[in-house]
């Protein structure tokens, strides 16, 4: 039969080819991933799959006859800024705040060894005045036998707006990851807009897990529009104001998160 390889092209729908027989070799994989482990899926009578996922820091102890697992760890989300209108003849928007980065890694029994350290990022805090939030923070997988460390770090906050003219802001950058097999740069904070009369603030942005949170809109005068708080480590969304003293927060960022996927021998 055919080998299948599932290709995922970022803005695109997820596509399925099937390549011709054999010609996806071992050496067109991750040369970590390729040789023993990819044994060990097909030797070891592996019989069972587990996930234990870690919302807040601990410690990962693995399921008795784990022979390997593969590990997912993101950073948390940068919260946005926030807009304070200080005249009443102005629109204004902030960008949203950019989502934490995921490494992604398999870890043999060896590698990871009796226990694992998990550090869990906080989601940034969004701004409650025209100032900037605060970044997202940094979610790690320390394992105690010799396997490397992940980091997911947190996404960046975005620019507060005090006042001034009709204005947008830009959104925070992505947070990177490192010490993956697979590491990802979370999605950047879109930015504020203005279109005639109405004005809405920046979507978060996408982390591995959670779409970005959307960001305030306002249609009418004399009104603020708070952002949307992110989850599982997406950006905030950002701020609104049109035609108003009143302040539009910035949502807080969405909080780390580390999940592991167990493959169980007997």
């Amino acid at each position: 039969a055919s080998d299948t390889m599932y290709c995922v092209f970022i803005g695109k729908a997820v596509q399925t080819v099937t390549p011709a027989n054999n010609s996806v070799t071992n050496d067109m994989l991750s040369g970590s991933i390729a040789t023993s482990k990819l044994a060990d899926i097909t030797a070891n009578g592996l019989t069972n799959i587990n996930y234990q996922t870690f919302t807040s820091s601990g410690t990962y102890t693995p399921t008795t006859g784990m022979a390997f697992c593969e590990v997912y760890c993101t950073g948390g989300g940068g919260g946005a800024g926030g807009v304070d209108g200080d005249d009443t003849d102005l629109e204004l928007a902030t960008g949203g705040g950019g989502a934490g980065g995921t490494a992604i890694k398999i870890y043999t029994s060896s590698e990871l060894g009796a226990t694992a350290t998990v550090t869990i990022g906080s989601g940034g805090s969004g701004a409650s005045n025209g100032g900037s939030g605060s970044a997202g923070g940094n979610s790690t997988f320390n394992p105690a036998g010799s396997g490397a460390t992940l980091t997911g770090s947190g996404g960046a906050t975005s620019t507060g707006f005090n006042g001034g003219n009709p204005e947008v802001r830009g959104g925070g950058a992505g947070g990177s990851a490192s010490g993956g097999d697979i590491n990802i740069k979370g999605g950047h904070g879109f930015n504020g807009s203005i279109s005639g009369e109405a004005c809405a603030g920046g979507a978060g942005g996408n982390s591995y897990f959670s779409g970005g949170a959307s960001g305030g809109e306002v249609y009418r005068q004399n009104a603020t529009s708070q952002g949307s708080d992110g989850l599982q480590g997406a950006g905030g969304g950002g701020g609104a104001v049109r035609n108003s003293t009143n302040i539009g927060n910035g949502g807080d960022g969405g909080n780390g998160i580390v999940i592991i996927k167990e493959f169980i021998n007997g």
